[in-house]
């Protein structure tokens, strides 16, 4: 009898699930913008960042550098020329190479790059693939601009 009871449950948890995907897959794609979608959060990344960027702990430091492109990504028409800022005092300060390249291309990228609208390259478990993929724009714009 407990087997029976196991089989049922088991079945009975499978169709929950897959009722929860179906409805999953027909839940229509938000048609808005990333810029009205997020309009209430920009303040508090803003704020967020600033109080970042007076930390030196490395983990931080690339999170806000993180945070600044994908900040980009959504919000292109702001000003970032403080960040910019930031982003050059923060390579120069830094020992570490890593950080003082993804400081450096985060401050091209915010003057020069264009918004990712891929938001796959925005992995919060996997910040080198966003970076490469700004990495990949800005070399693709310098190309296209030295070749005119």
């Amino acid at each position: 009898m407990s087997t029976r009871m196991l089989r049922f449950s088991v079945v009975a948890v499978m169709m929950v699930f897959a009722a929860g995907a179906a409805q999953a897959q027909q839940a229509p794609a938000d048609p808005s913008s990333p810029e009205v979608r997020y309009a209430g959060q920009y303040d508090r990344l803003v704020k967020g960042m600033d109080i970042n960027a007076h930390q030196d702990v490395p983990g931080i430091v690339e999170s806000t550098i993180y945070n600044l492109v994908q900040c980009k990504s959504v919000f292109p028409d702001k000003d970032y020329a403080r960040y910019v800022r930031y982003l050059q005092e923060t390579a120069a300060r830094q020992s570490d190479a890593a950080l003082i390249y993804k400081a450096t291309l985060a401050s091209m990228y915010l003057r020069y790059g264009s918004p990712i609208r891929d938001g796959s390259v925005f992995d919060p478990s996997d910040h080198e693939k966003a970076f490469k993929a700004v990495a990949d724009q800005l070399a693709t714009t310098l190309l296209a601009t030295n070749m005119r």
